[in-house]
Formats: C-alpha cells, sequence, structure tokens
C-alpha cells in the first residue's frame, strides 16, 4: 500500500489547475471535494500532511469553480436584449417601403436613413414611418438629423435611448462599444447592391469583428433568412437587410 504522504502528492498532480480550458475542466474539479473526503477518512489520524494538502485542494476547487463561472459569463455571447431583425430604409425602396414594413416582424427594428432625400419630404416621410412603426409594435431609430422627434433611438452617434452603430472592421466595432453603442452592425457581411463595388467581408473576417463584442451584433449586407443560417453561429444575433424585406417575394 502506498503511503500517505505518496497519496497526496500524487492527487494533487492528478488534478493539477494547470488547465488550458477552465470551463471544460470544471465538471472534473467539481467531484475533487468527495475524492479527497474519501482519502483521507481511510488514512491514519495522524496524517495531517494529507489532511491539509486535502483542505487546501478542497479552497482550490471551490475557487476554481467560481472563476470558471465568471469566465463563462465573460465569454459567452450576452443574451439579446434589442431587435434582432431589423430594416435600413433607402430611396431605392421607393413605395417598397411599405412592403417592407409590413413584413417585418412585430418587436423588429428600422433605421430610418434615406439621407439624399429633401429635408421637407424626409421629414413627411419619417413621421409616416414613425406611424406605420407604433401600429406594428417596431423599434424605429433615427440616422442623421436630430431635429426629427418620436424616433426610439440614433444611429451612428451619441444619442437619447437605443444607440445602433455601423462597424466596417474590429477597431470600427471596439470604437462603437467604447461611444456606448446598444447594438453594432458588422458590414458588408456579403456583396450588397447598397454599395456596389464594395469589398465584402465574408463569413471569416466578419465573424472576427464581431467576436465577444459585450452588445447586440447584427449582420449587415446581402443579408436574407437563408444566409442568416449560415452566419447564425459565427457571434451574430441577427441581421439586418434593405433588398431581403422589400423584394417583391421574400427570399428564404
Amino acid at each position: 500500500m502506498q503511503s500517505a504522504g505518496h497519496f497526496a502528492a500524487a492527487s494533487w498532480t492528478r488534478f493539477s489547475p494547470k488547465s488550458r480550458c477552465p470551463a471544460a475542466s470544471n465538471g472534473r474539479i467539481a467531484s475533487t471535494g468527495w475524492v479527497f473526503d474519501t482519502a483521507t477518512s481511510v488514512m491514519s489520524a495522524g496524517s495531517r500532511r494529507a489532511i491539509r494538502a486535502a483542505a487546501a485542494m478542497r479552497a482550490w476547487s471551490a475557487a476554481r469553480r467560481s472563476s470558471g463561472v465568471i469566465d463563462r459569463a465573460i465569454g459567452s455571447a450576452m443574451p439579446a436584449r434589442h431587435p434582432v431583425r431589423w430594416l435600413m430604409t433607402d430611396e431605392r425602396q421607393g413605395e417598397r417601403l411599405w412592403r417592407a414594413l409590413d413584413r417585418l416582424p412585430r418587436g423588429a427594428g428600422v433605421i430610418f436613413r434615406h439621407y439624399r432625400t429633401p429635408p421637407a419630404e424626409r421629414r413627411v416621410l419619417f413621421a409616416r414611418v414613425r406611424r406605420v412603426a407604433r401600429r406594428r409594435g417596431l423599434v424605429l431609430v433615427l440616422a442623421c438629423d436630430a431635429s426629427l422627434r418620436g424616433a426610439a433611438g440614433v444611429h451612428a452617434r451619441r444619442g437619447r435611448g437605443l444607440v445602433t452603430w455601423p462597424a466596417h472592421d474590429r477597431r470600427e466595432a471596439l470604437a462603437a462599444v467604447r461611444a456606448g453603442a446598444d447594438v453594432v452592425l458588422v458590414s458588408p457581411v456579403f456583396a450588397t447592391r447598397s454599395h456596389p463595388g464594395a469589398r465584402a467581408l465574408g463569413l471569416w473576417r466578419a465573424a472576427a469583428v464581431a467576436r465577444g463584442l459585450p452588445v447586440t451584433v447584427i449582420a449587415l449586407g446581402g443579408m436574407d433568412e437563408r444566409r442568416w443560417r449560415r452566419v447564425a453561429a459565427l457571434g451574430f444575433d441577427g441581421y439586418a437587410a434593405i433588398d431581403a424585406w422589400s423584394a417583391p417575394s421574400p427570399r428564404t
């Protein structure tokens, strides 16, 4: 039979904290208290070295389990608290804008842009979109022109309410978070008609931009439900689109 000292040393090695995957090791670590209680119960009462080692190991195990919980909380994607389907308005939509608004699921978001529309016409259009958004339970966010009232938030600038922000690379994504963005739109994931000739990020570069951001992250650029199924597991919470919502028939 092995000596008590040898057993304690061997057990300490078996449950060494040198692990590169804390979350994966937590299940094994959780049982160490029972292992050491059992080990010390069969040793002689005078084996103080083994008892001290077991007590230390139990304390380390408890601390490590707590640390694992914290690690997982930091490293996991935060639950989306904001819309995960978005419509970006655009002059190209014309009258199809109203079809797009009707197709959005309740609780979806709308970023009102229409940057090139003359101010008076834009104000009238915004008021009409706002009425539809209220009727359908949509979250309306305003890009540009802080003089318009009635939006639930702002786009690409600091302001009251929900703040959405565009990001085309990792640096811009981190800057958006520092600026107080609640939602970051990573684009263009795929080639898009709204920015012809612009280089698309592609799946893996887009995923690298979105990785670990502590906000709601939305994929934008050539997106529809079919493409959403390709990016859903890459760190995104949802997607935004123009054509997917306003096309003659929804693309899936």
